[in-house]
């Protein structure tokens, strides 16, 4: 029987449901109901909700889950974090410039 590691499944779990709420927003918001502080949200973690599971999922890659914690950080984790970190301050940068735009036009 498998193991399961708890804290992988909980961060996949959460994953989901941020890719859950980005969809009902999309939904209320197609359907003319202002979800606003929601959509902030979404927004914010919108750099987040697919990374955060692919990583979580890759983490039980069977042929990962014997290597060594250095092997796997040169391998695949400081890559993908480096990655992570340049799309989060790019999503960041446009959210808060776009933002700064809609205000200094109303």
């Amino acid at each position: 029987m498998r193991v399961r590691v708890q804290w992988i499944d909980t961060t996949k779990g959460l994953s989901i449901i941020l890719v859950t709420l980005n969809h009902a927003v999309s939904y209320a918001k197609a359907s003319n109901i202002d979800p606003q502080h929601l959509e902030i949200l979404c927004a914010l973690l919108a750099p987040l909700r697919m990374p955060l599971f692919f990583a979580a999922a890759g983490l039980t890659a069977g042929s990962l889950r014997n290597a060594r914690w250095r092997d796997l950080w040169e391998k695949r984790i400081a890559l993908y974090l480096w990655l992570f970190g340049l799309w989060t301050a790019i999503n960041l940068f446009l959210f808060f410039s776009n933002t700064r735009f809609k205000k200094s036009n109303l």
